[in-house]
């Protein structure tokens, strides 16, 4: 009896791979760290918009804002950038799935902390870079 496999024997189902972070993901993540505290506006990809306070973001994206304000703007409205107003904080902490999320406007002073990302960046690849070198001793 050989030890080669027969193409007609059936094997298992193939392990699926996970999927890795990509870097623009990754620095976009790191980005929305460095503003946490400061207001955001975050639309979802029904058309709803959210604005408050940014409190955490994990490594999939996921956001959690406070005191947030949540506005609906029909298509139409959205085309002529009618003005709708937003809603009194209804909630008090919002959990906003990364999959719901269409786009996210960061404050008008974001360019200035452009360098503190940088920093921050290079300071993650060099721990991680030490990590993996305990690892392999």
């Amino acid at each position: 009896m050989s030890t080669t496999s027969r193409p007609e024997e059936k094997r298992g189902p193939v392990p699926r791979r996970r999927k890795r972070a990509t870097a623009k993901r990754t620095m976009l993540t790191l980005a929305m760290k460095t503003i946490n505290g400061r207001e955001v506006l975050i639309e979802l990809k029904n058309g709803t918009e959210w604005k408050g306070r940014l409190e955490g973001v994990d490594r999939k994206m996921n956001v959690t804002l406070f005191d947030a304000k949540r506005r609906r703007r029909t298509p139409a409205e959205r085309i002529v950038k009618a003005t709708v107003p937003w809603s009194e904080p209804s909630e008090d902490v919002v959990f906003l799935r990364s999959a719901s999320i269409r786009f996210v406007i960061f404050p008008r002073d974001f360019k200035s902390l452009k360098g503190e990302i940088h920093e921050f960046y290079k300071m993650v690849a060099f721990a991680r870079r030490q990590h993996q070198a305990q690892i392999r001793k």
